[in-house]
């Protein structure tokens, strides 16, 4: 009887890659900055005079720049709308800033090496998005940003201090409270923008935030660190040497698109493994890398290794309890995958609702237990394994409406 070639039933976790499981999704530190050295102008719409904000903002001032700000909006699905009970602050938009430039020659470097620490391998740099003020009552319940434009990866957040002493109004990223700017420093806070992050209601008092997207540029241009390049290599080697030719991740990171995710949409682990595979081709002999859709991968593979035997029942079983959807995309060409005359499963499965068939003494294994169906080796990371969002449910993103559907369900592909 024809068997399956073995592949990884789970994600492993081996040495040389234990780099990618050590990722954060955001970083913050402070940045020392005292009055009066300026930080942003902010033009006063409709005169010829402006306001120069340093650390530490007066009461006055803020009374002005309220003056000036507009309530902050609220992305609700596809639409862009004000609901009080999702978000209360006001805010300036680009337009009417200037950053001062000697306080952008600070925080570039900065910007860089915080993306280097979250892990992300192409070259970065930070676009001004809007001023936030919060005032007593305002927050922002828990959401993810949108991405303000096709190569945003990551939103920074640097408060600024004012002389309110506000209490509450926390800015909690991942379930951590992020600590107040201070009279001399500011607080830097960078996370990927599928993130989710939330403002704590202000008791009192106020709290102003710089935000910036940050954008990727498509090229790596050397900032692979060099130890991660040199692990990944000696791992694809030992892989090599057990005879997988297919290596691949879980992506770790939310994606939200309208069309295929393309791996200029990558970000964090998700790219820097991309990256990695493509730039050590040489020493590796990988041939091929792709971004693919996890529930394909399953379906290709899966109907690969039936293929070369009309004995399904007797290999394997389908928990039906663990994959009770008859169809992971909802598309056509999923069901025209599988041949009833072949003793297929009914529906397109999950690799983790299969499981080799056993006798009552658990000796009998027609493959290995920690193997199962196809030749893809999957390498642990901190990943999420499914389709986040397809248009029927609310989800709430930072100032605007997307359209499109919400993905963690692809995976990255190197093929030897």
């Amino acid at each position: 009887m024809p068997r399956p070639h073995p592949c990884a039933h789970s994600p492993k976790l081996l040495p040389h890659f234990t780099f990618l499981n050590h990722a954060p999704k955001h970083l913050c530190q402070h940045l020392s900055w005292e009055a009066p050295k300026p930080i942003v102008t902010v033009d006063d719409q409709g005169s010829d005079q402006s306001l120069t904000l340093t650390n530490l903002i007066p009461s006055q001032t803020i009374s002005q720049l309220l003056n000036l700000a507009s309530p902050s909006l609220v992305g609700k699905n596809e639409e862009t709308v004000y609901d009080e009970e999702l978000r209360r602050s006001h805010e300036i938009t680009h337009e009417h800033l200037t950053l001062d430039k000697d306080f952008q020659a600070v925080i570039e470097p900065i910007v860089s090496q915080m993306a280097t620490e979250l892990k992300h391998p192409t070259i970065v740099k930070a676009q001004l998005y809007k001023l936030v003020i919060y005032g007593p009552g305002d927050f922002f319940t828990e959401h993810m940003d949108a991405p303000h434009h096709e190569n945003m990866i990551a939103t920074l957040s640097v408060e600024i201090a004012t002389d309110s002493d506000p209490e509450g109004g926390d800015l909690i990223i991942n379930n951590e409270i992020i600590a107040k700017a201070t009279e001399s420093e500011l607080r830097l806070a960078m996370f990927y923008h599928d993130t989710p992050h939330k403002v704590e209601p202000l008791q009192s008092g106020y709290r102003l935030s710089l935000l910036f997207d940050i954008i990727q540029e498509p090229t790596v241009n050397g900032r692979l660190v060099a130890a991660d390049v040199t692990s990944f290599i000696k791992g694809i080697g030992a892989i090599k040497g057990q005879g997988f030719n297919k290596i691949a991740i879980k992506t770790c990171h939310r994606y939200i698109s309208s069309e295929t995710i393309d791996y200029k949409d990558l970000k964090g682990v998700d790219r820097l493994f991309y990256e990695l595979a493509r730039s050590c081709s040489d020493h590796t002999g990988f041939q091929l890398v792709e971004v693919c859709d996890e529930g394909w991968i399953y379906r290709k593979e899966l109907t690969q290794v039936l293929a070369l035997s009309q004995a399904f029942g007797a290999l394997y079983r389908v928990n039906e309890e663990e994959d009770n959807n008859p169809c992971h995309c909802g598309c056509e060409s999923c069901w025209n995958l599988y041949d009833e005359e072949k003793a297929l499963p009914p529906h397109p499965v999950k690799y983790s609702s299969i499981s080799p068939h056993l006798d009552k003494a658990s000796k009998y294994l027609p493959i290995s237990p920690d193997y199962l169906l196809g030749d893809i080796l999957f390498l642990k990371t901190p990943a999420l394994s499914h389709l986040e969002y397809s248009g029927s449910d609310e989800v709430n993103l930072g100032n605007e409406g997307f359209y499109g559907q919400i993905h963690s369900n692809y995976a990255i592909i190197a093929m030897f």
